[in-house]
């Protein structure tokens, strides 16, 4: 029998926060949209929105307490206590997972795979590409798991218009 989600066992979810009050357009304000259905989405879940600096953290501690859905159901935490965090799901709507958590499940929003997909064609740039190859592989490795059991899984940028 399927388990409702009112009788489900309460859940933790982190939010990796710390670029959510400098960035005012695009991923900021998905997150800021995404964060009030996701504490509405199930009774017992609560959001841990990890910030970075005292001020961020101040700002984003004043939004969480006039905002009617999220005032009851979501702390603001320093970025240093991610990876000591018992959250059930860590999730990372900026693209890549750093810090990275010791243990829970990783969710990563991927929104901008063009590093990636289309690196920079000039050969000076070779660093900066490697950079961003590196840091998607490994945030894909986090998200996927143990790669040894999701050989199978591969990052497809369909989105990315051909050449």
């Amino acid at each position: 029998m399927p388990v409702s989600p009112s009788d489900a066992a309460p859940m933790l979810v982190a939010v990796e926060a710390k670029r959510l009050q400098r960035d005012h357009r695009g991923i900021g304000r998905y997150v800021r949209a995404m964060l009030p259905l996701l504490a509405s989405s199930r009774p017992g879940l609560r959001l841990a929105v990890v910030a970075q600096g005292r001020r961020d953290i101040a700002r984003l501690a004043e939004w969480l307490a006039q905002h009617p859905v999220l005032h009851d159901r979501a702390e603001v935490r320093h970025l240093g206590e991610l990876r000591r965090s018992k959250a059930d799901v860590y999730w990372y709507p900026w693209n890549v997972s750093i810090p990275a958590p010791r243990t829970g499940a990783v969710v990563v929003t991927m929104h901008d795979v063009a590093p990636v997909a289309r690196p920079d064609p000039r050969w000076l740039s070779w660093r900066k590409n490697l950079r961003w190859r590196l840091r998607f592989a490994a945030t894909a490795r986090r998200a996927a798991g143990s790669p040894r059991r999701w050989r199978s899984w591969r990052l497809h940028p369909r989105s990315v218009a051909g050449p």
